[in-house]
């Protein structure tokens, strides 16, 4: 089996609790190697969210204000709201604009919750999504061999491909990698022989899979 030197370390910690739980009687260890598994991940991009939300909020915030102070303006030019109305909607300011901003995180919460539920389902599929069209799954010709009926790609290693789990995080983990970038084209993957590399024009993002 030849070792995929990104998630190597992350792959080697799951198999070793997949197998420690696999040996407790009557326990679950699937649905716990799932939540684990989700853990992992929450944790790993909570640390680079964190980073950019203090950026984020400010960005909302700032577009939040612009909109209430349109609102204030059109109800004033509009001449269907009494001067109070006017006075308590300004009053109301800043309570407006924090009961928006937590909507918008709560909002951007939840999808990034979808988001992390879809690719561990994705990770305990049998199956491998395309990387080059991401439609169809990847087919084991034979134990070195990849193709795609749809797209046809085609990817040889000189050794035994990694397992279906395996090659799924991984291309898992490099997606998620450029999505970290803000970026949202999706990136080329280029096939050398026994080389595959996944690129992106828009962002430089470039990453050597094998």
């Amino acid at each position: 089996m030849m070792e995929v030197d990104a998630p190597s370390e992350h792959l080697e910690a799951s198999r070793s609790v997949h197998m420690s739980l696999y040996k407790k009687k009557g326990a679950n260890w699937r649905e716990e190697l799932r939540k684990k598994c989700a853990q992992h991940l929450r944790e790993r991009r909570e640390e680079a969210v964190s980073k950019a939300r203090g950026l984020n909020e400010a960005v909302e915030r700032e577009e939040i204000n612009k909109i209430i102070r349109e609102e204030i303006e059109a109800m004033r030019r509009s001449e269907q709201f009494e001067d109070e109305d006017l006075n308590a909607a300004i009053e109301d300011f800043e309570q407006i604009r924090e009961e928006l901003l937590q909507q918008e995180l709560d909002d951007l919460a939840a999808l990034e919750q979808e988001r992390l539920e879809a690719d561990v389902a994705s990770y305990f599929a049998d199956e491998v999504i395309c990387p080059s069209c991401q439609m169809s799954p990847l087919l084991y010709f034979d134990a070195c061999t990849v193709t795609c009926e749809r797209c046809e790609f085609y990817f040889h290693l000189p050794v035994e491909m990694p397992c279906a789990a395996e090659l799924s995080a991984y291309f898992m983990q490099i997606f998620n990698t450029h999505t970290n970038r803000k970026c949202d084209v999706v990136p080329s993957v280029i096939v050398q022989g026994p080389r595959m590399y996944f690129m992106c024009a828009n962002c430089g993002f470039s990453y050597t899979a094998f």
